[in-house]
């Protein structure tokens, strides 16, 4: 009897055991798991959606900034001037002299996306067409917006030198005249065109003198970006126009600079690309891209690049090989496919809400036009960090104690003992 009782005892306190190692086992298990699931979510969260974009709509206090404002020359009908410099030089053509004097103009007017001009009108003449296209450039084309910018004013202020505001510049897009861009200041703070609600015209009046061998395109854009390929353009009709925007812009929290491109997936100017003359912009990351490619295809880049490519220019035919080869469109297709170009943390958002043509303002001897905004901005996109470093630690540290009732000191305990032990 003693041996029955024994043995039950014994196969009772096998059972206990077991089951005590069971439910301990099923315990650890559910909060291993627990921590491992909260964990790997933790770590995808920090490293995709650590950045969040707020609304700000404080508008009475905001000091904001104009638009960017650029003109640049383009080819137009009359080619005076090109006609009378082939006569001063003497270059000798094998084509008559009108189709020679037409296809400089448009050789002198070429950029990325416009390659009018024709080789075969150059046969017998240097790699140039018989010319130093930037010599030329530079003899018939302004180097100053007071050449042809009759009159500016900016929220109803005569502005009396243009230059204070537009800025020369030689673009992809050719000579081109920029107000309000970060090419000419360091940083948003320092731009000069601003405006808020105790202004009464939120507008930029130019006028522009015609008759030239240059017409004007018009880009209006982000101050961070640059007139480039794949920019929208307007232009300046012979009646009085106006083209009214609305604008809102990005504020970026000091810390968000701090987290990796990846996770705020934008990148601020001074982040520019490796060998990039420019700050980083959407705008200038294409345009780099350009240059690159027409380097690797053709071993050349357009005049048109700046002036560190210099040595690279291309000549007639090596713009003829960036035409055949369609590098704008390359760069397009690979920006879009490769995700290469990220946009800007403080690019402005821009939308074209109406153009007016003026037909009662009597102006005859140049081209008006207003760039106006139209509703004072009341909105404000703010990019702050919702999830840093220290929160992901602490994230961490919070599931390890509250399912596994550990903690550093724990950690420090366990190290203590073995130590002491070894010792």
């Amino acid at each position: 009897m003693a041996k029955v009782i024994y043995a039950l005892h014994t196969t009772l306190k096998f059972l206990h055991n077991i089951t005590f190692r069971i439910f301990w086992g099923i315990i650890i298990s559910i909060s291993a798991w627990n921590i491992l699931s909260i964990f790997v979510l933790t770590i995808k969260r920090y490293f995709s959606d650590s950045i969040s974009i707020g609304i700000e709509t404080t508008y009475l206090q905001w000091n904001n900034t104009f638009p960017a404002v650029s003109f640049c020359l383009t080819k137009n009908r009359s080619s005076g001037r090109v006609s009378e410099f082939v006569a001063a030089e003497n270059i000798p053509h094998a084509v008559s002299r009108g189709i020679y004097v037409k296809n400089l103009h448009d050789y002198m007017f070429t950029n990325p996306n416009n390659f009018h001009f024709k080789e075969e009108y150059c046969d017998g003449l240097n790699s140039t067409c018989g010319v130093d296209i930037l010599r030329l450039r530079r003899e018939l084309l302004p180097p100053t917006c007071q050449f042809f910018m009759a009159n500016v004013s900016y929220l109803g202020k005569v502005v009396e030198n243009c230059e204070d505001i537009f800025k020369f510049h030689q673009l992809e897009m050719g000579y081109c005249y920029l107000a309000n861009n970060l090419l000419d200041y360091q940083s948003f703070e320092n731009l000069p065109l601003k405006f808020g609600i105790s202004h009464r015209e939120n507008n930029l009046k130019v006028h522009l003198r015609g008759g030239f061998i240059w017409k004007y395109e018009m880009y209006i854009h982000s101050p961070d970006d640059l007139p480039y390929f794949n920019s929208i353009t307007y232009d300046a009709f012979s009646d009085p126009t106006i083209y009214r925007f609305n604008v809102e812009e990005y504020d970026n929290n000091p810390d968000v600079q701090e987290e990796a491109i990846q996770q705020r997936s934008c990148k601020f100017p001074n982040e520019k690309d490796p060998g990039s003359p420019w700050h980083y912009s959407f705008s200038t990351c294409m345009s780099y891209l350009r240059i690159k490619f027409e380097l690797d295809q053709c071993n050349c880049t357009h005049f048109t690049s700046p002036e560190k490519y210099k040595p690279y220019y291309c000549d007639t035919k090596g713009l003829r090989c960036i035409s055949d080869a369609q590098i704008t469109s390359q760069v397009k297709e690979y920006v879009v496919s490769k995700n290469a170009c990220y946009p800007s943390c403080v690019e402005q958002q821009i939308t074209l809400v109406g153009i007016n043509q003026i037909q009662s303002l009597d102006i005859t001897d140049t081209l008006y036009i207003e760039i106006s905004i139209t509703n004072l901005p009341s909105v404000r996109y703010n990019r702050v960090v919702t999830q840093t470093y220290l929160d992901l630690v602490v994230s961490v540290g919070g599931v390890i104690g509250l399912f596994a009732g550990a903690s550093a000191l724990n950690f420090l305990e366990i190290v203590y003992v073995l130590l002491r032990r070894k010792l």
